[in-house]
């Protein structure tokens, strides 16, 4: 028997799961786990974002389902991001060791501390890299925090936390690079107005859509 756990724009949640693992799910996020674990693994399915501190079982590893993805664990903390309309899944490691498969695959891919694997959905591609997890995982403390990133990603993210809409004027902004660290329990209007203030984007704000224009 199997629950499913749906988060909607604005909201968060954190869940104990029946074998201890802790889940934090990020807004706008699915989780799909069993009410009990049995068999030789503990899979669950992710649609969104979550952050995982799993409780270590040697004899049944923990397994993330995202969209074609398998991140399988022992014991570790990690972040999956996979949200239906971004163009790729992401595996964040924090601590411990995880392995990153791909359902028709049978190899994988190893991630240690500090590493992100980024699946691209429409080619297929795995890539791993290091980074700075504590961009990754700014949101578990309520901070929206990046550095040149995209627009398009950084109004997506408002859009789930804030429960809002975003209408662009014209496409091109939305490829523009910004960086904000900003608290999410505030209103959005100081943000809006910082991104204003580089003379390059434009907001309008129209009762729960946001208007960008260049």
């Amino acid at each position: 028997m199997y629950n499913e756990l749906v988060i909607p724009r604005g909201g968060e949640y954190v869940l104990t799961l029946a074998d201890g693992t802790l889940v934090c799910l990020n807004a706008g996020s699915k989780l799909r786990f069993p009410v009990q674990f049995s068999g030789i693994t503990r899979k669950v399915e992710l649609e969104g974002e979550g952050y995982f501190q799993v409780a270590r079982n040697e004899e049944m590893p923990f397994v993330v389902s995202a969209s074609g993805v398998n991140i399988t664990v022992l014991g570790t903390e990690f972040n999956v991001s996979n949200y239906p309309e971004n163009e790729d899944v992401q595996t964040t490691l924090i601590k411990g060791k995880v392995q990153v498969t791909l359902s028709e695959d049978t190899g994988g891919y190893i991630l240690h501390p500090g590493e992100q694997a980024v699946y691209n959905k429409e080619s297929g591609e795995v890539t791993v890299a290091n980074i700075d997890v504590s961009y990754v995982t700014a949101w578990r403390e309520g901070r929206l925090r990046f550095r040149d990133r995209p627009l398009k990603e950084i109004m997506d993210f408002i859009s789930r936390w804030y429960d809002v809409d975003v209408v662009y004027e014209d496409e091109s902004v939305k490829n523009y690079l910004f960086g904000c660290n900003f608290n999410r329990h505030v209103t959005v209007t100081p943000l809006l107005e910082l991104f204003q203030s580089t003379g390059t984007v434009r907001f309008e704000v129209v009762g729960k859509k946001i208007i960008v224009k260049k």
